[in-house]
């Protein structure tokens, strides 16, 4: 805050009487009044010499004797306060005093008025953002894909004297593909919020926070906020944060992969214990699926590959290696799992046949495979036999 403190020295006379403001005393029971002119421009001159457009600071003021002879002083209430802070801009003060008996002229202002003028400026804040869960607290690390993510801002007077920050803040949130060097440059994002401020309590300096919108990252990449603090009134300035600290990476997410052998004749599955004629039609039915299908279903391709019996390694599957089928592209349904199907194989060798699936990922999902046992089916040969007795015509002679 800011106070003026009136002198008045009394002259005249070889020891000067005080100059007085008690009704007890001689004089009049005039008390010291005390005006602001303000505000003007920062660069102005001008002073205050008149009442008039002038604001009478309440609580009139007494004046006490000071230990000189014939000096009196009050001091008015402090102005620019904490809970009632001035407008940015430059004020004079001006103090004025009716006088008593002893001084009946009283004074108006003092013979330097320039040296009754003072700053108040706008104070300057920062504004710190920190991608955060829905309560503030900041996200720890990289997150999983569908992670609902906010956006917390602090906003720090640099200094204290100016009351409480006021104002909102305007959070943005740029998609992996608007990120640019690692950051959310200005102009781009998605508006994810405006709140006002709420301030901290007994902050010193003054601070006051705000959260954004929630957004579920459905993307996997690195995500980054933006976000813009607008004060209300004069007293603060604004202030930004976009830095690469406003940005949180999302993973992809894990799939499983599940594949079936299956008959073509009737598309029906062929399990473990099943046992096909030799030159049966097969192919194999892939399904992909992430128990976090945050971002849809996922897509891409399967490749696949089958071993006969000559090609099965030593636990009797297909984990490796054989008859590369191709790759085939991933159908989306309507439960978010993908298929695929492999090309048609002839199983034309008795024995153990098995298949192999492998989806490659995408962009928001990580890859799998199956080579299970399930993947597996027996081929047997069928034989017939007949027997019937034959019977030789006899010869007879005579």
């Amino acid at each position: 805050g800011v106070t003026d403190t009136a002198t008045i020295t009394g002259v005249g006379s070889v020891s000067p009487p005080y100059p007085n403001s008690s009704s007890t005393a001689p004089g009049l029971g005039n008390k010291v009044k005390f005006y602001l002119c303000g505000p003007t421009a920062l660069t102005s001159t001008a002073t205050c010499t008149s009442t008039t457009g002038a604001t009478h600071v309440l609580a009139d003021k007494d004046l006490t004797a000071s230990a000189t002879q014939g000096v009196s002083t009050a001091t008015s209430d402090a102005v620019n306060t904490a809970s009632s802070p001035l407008t940015p801009g430059r004020y004079c003060w001006l103090a004025t005093w009716a006088g008593d008996t002893n001084y009946p002229d009283g004074v108006t202002g003092e013979t330097n008025p320039a040296d009754e003028c003072f700053v108040v400026r706008t104070i300057p804040t920062t504004t710190v953002t920190t991608p955060s869960d829905s309560s503030g607290t900041a996200l720890s690390g990289s997150q999983p894909l569908g992670t609902t993510i906010y956006d917390k801002a602090v906003v720090t007077a640099d200094s204290s004297g100016g009351g409480a920050i006021s104002g909102d803040v305007a959070f943005f949130l740029c998609a992996p593909s608007e990120v640019v060097g690692g950051v959310c440059p200005a102009g781009a994002g998605t508006a994810v919020g405006d709140p006002t401020v709420t301030p901290v309590a007994s902050s010193d300096p003054p601070q006051a926070t705000a959260l954004s919108n929630g957004t579920a990252a459905n993307l996997a990449g690195t995500w980054c906020f933006r976000a813009t603090f607008t004060p209300s009134g004069s007293t603060y300035t604004g202030s930004g944060d976009g830095r690469a600290s406003e940005c949180v990476v999302i993973n992809k997410a894990n799939t499983t992969t599940t594949t079936t052998p299956t008959l073509l004749s009737d598309g029906s599955a062929v399990s473990t214990s099943s046992f096909l004629p030799v030159n049966s039609v097969v192919y194999d039915h892939a399904v992909v699926s992430s128990a976090n299908p945050a971002a849809g279903a996922p897509t891409g391709t399967v490749h696949f590959y089958v071993c006969d019996p000559s090609h099965l390694d030593a636990n009797n599957r297909c984990a490796t290696g054989g008859t590369d089928l191709g790759t085939s592209p991933l159908t989306g349904q309507a439960d978010l799992t993908s298929t695929a199907n492999s090309s048609n194989v002839t199983a034309n060798k008795v024995g153990r046949w098995c298949f192999r699936g492998e989806y490659g990922g995408d962009d928001n999902y990580n890859s799998s495979s199956d080579s299970a046992v399930t993947e597996c089916f027996t081929v047997k040969d069928s034989t017939t036999a007949t027997s019937a007795q034959d019977w030789l015509p006899n010869d007879s002679a005579t």
